[in-house]
């Protein structure tokens, strides 16, 4: 940019030299110094960020000093050599090796053909994304509030089809892009690309599915693909604009299997099922998944005893640090016979499930209420929704 940068000053120098000059003359020569700017700016941004290499596309970033002295590059649009320019100064780039006349519509073009096949090719998933209405029902009561009324939704192409071909002809056309799917002749869809020409009118109303993506620069072709940017169309499309999106949540669920039996359980369910409940369930917790470190196990727990449901765990014990815990334990030895040792432990060693068992054996249980609103308490800054059944 320096370059430019004095090639702009020459020119606006030479402008101020010609003020004693008619105004006819200064406009002529005005106008002859902006146009060699302009001329000189095409030239010097006349980079490309990628070329073809045996047949595969590849970034200027992926080329080493090394690798360029056994690789030959050829241009996107027009075919012939290009050369890696790996400067210290400049951004590195490519540019062809003898001054051609290259199309930057036919580049854009091709580029943007050969990565999308690259990437369906390649991935699992290929995912056009859409603007979509939230249809579901708890939205406006929604306790989680991780939903909102118009979100993205997508369409994940490599669902239907399984081949990608280019301009590969189909009847009368021969589309940029054309998917199929090998047990499915007639599922098929175009993908136009349009960097100055938008698709025909006689292809829009062939009743082919198109989907039309909008090229202006290398930096436009990003994948994944957005309709919110207003480069991604869709013709003959019946897409569904009006979904109830579903997130996992995590639940905890204390359940009575008899009088004097209670056990945990810990599952993952969609949101919109917040309201249901196990059989037998004395109380739920369900909570968004989150990454901060959090026991459900405990915070149900703290809840279960506050809220009137006899259970016990040595971690809300009064006697927990003056205790040990005695139980036998099942390993094998060095000869593969199988050994049952007594083990003396603290409860903090024990696992949640172990210490909820061996709470509810304990002679000298003390229930530390305190420490079950102090861990409530801890966890209050996160959304979580509390059920307990009525009568407990």
């Amino acid at each position: 940019m320096a370059f430019l940068s004095t090639c702009t000053d020459f020119a606006i120098s030479r402008c101020k030299t010609t003020l004693t000059c008619s105004p006819r003359k200064r406009h002529v020569v005005k106008q002859k110094m902006i146009t060699f700017v302009v001329e000189m700016d095409d030239k010097f941004l006349n980079r490309y960020r990628y070329a073809l290499c045996n047949g595969h596309v590849v970034n200027i970033d992926e080329v080493t000093k090394e690798s360029r002295k056994s690789s030959k590059f050829t241009c996107l649009g027009c075919g012939h050599e290009m050369v890696a320019a790996l400067g210290e100064v400049r951004e590195h780039h490519f540019k062809h090796k003898n001054n051609e006349n290259c199309s930057n519509e036919t580049y854009l073009h091709n580029l943007a053909k050969k990565k999308i096949k690259d990437v369906f090719d390649k991935c699992e998933h290929f995912y056009i994304y859409y603007n979509a209405l939230n249809a579901c029902e708890l939205l406006s009561g929604c306790p989680f509030r991780f939903c909102k009324k118009d979100f993205k939704w997508h369409l994940d192409l490599k669902k239907y089809f399984d081949t990608c071909e280019i301009e590969k002809v189909c009847g009368k056309f021969r589309p940029d892009i054309l998917l199929t799917h090998s047990e499915y002749p007639k599922r098929k869809l175009f993908i136009e690309i349009n960097v100055n020409h938008p698709c025909s009118e006689d292809k829009l109303n062939s009743g082919f599915r198109i989907i039309e993506i909008d090229v202006s620069s290398e930096q436009t072709i990003i994948y994944p693909f957005d309709e919110e940017f207003e480069h991604v169309h869709f013709f003959n499309f019946d897409l569904k604009r009006e979904i109830t999106p579903s997130k996992k949540v995590e639940r905890f669920s204390l359940i009575a299997e008899d009088e004097n039996n209670k056990q945990s359980k810990q599952d993952s369910i969609d949101c919109c099922q917040f309201n249901s409940h196990l059989p037998n369930a004395l109380l739920d917790i369900i909570i968004k998944k989150t990454n901060d470190k959090i026991s459900l196990d405990l915070l149900g727990l703290a809840q279960a005893m506050i809220h009137g449901t006899h259970v016990r765990h040595c971690g809300f014990c009064n006697n927990r640090w003056r205790c040990v815990v005695t139980y036998d334990k099942n390993i094998t030895d060095t000869d593969g016979n199988k050994k049952v040792i007594h083990c003396s432990v603290k409860p903090d060693e024990l696992s949640n499930e172990m210490q909820w068992k061996a709470a509810e054996r304990c002679k000298i249980y003390q229930p530390n209420i305190r420490g079950c609103y102090e861990l409530i308490r801890k966890y209050g800054s996160h959304n979580y929704i509390l059920w307990v059944k009525k009568g407990q």
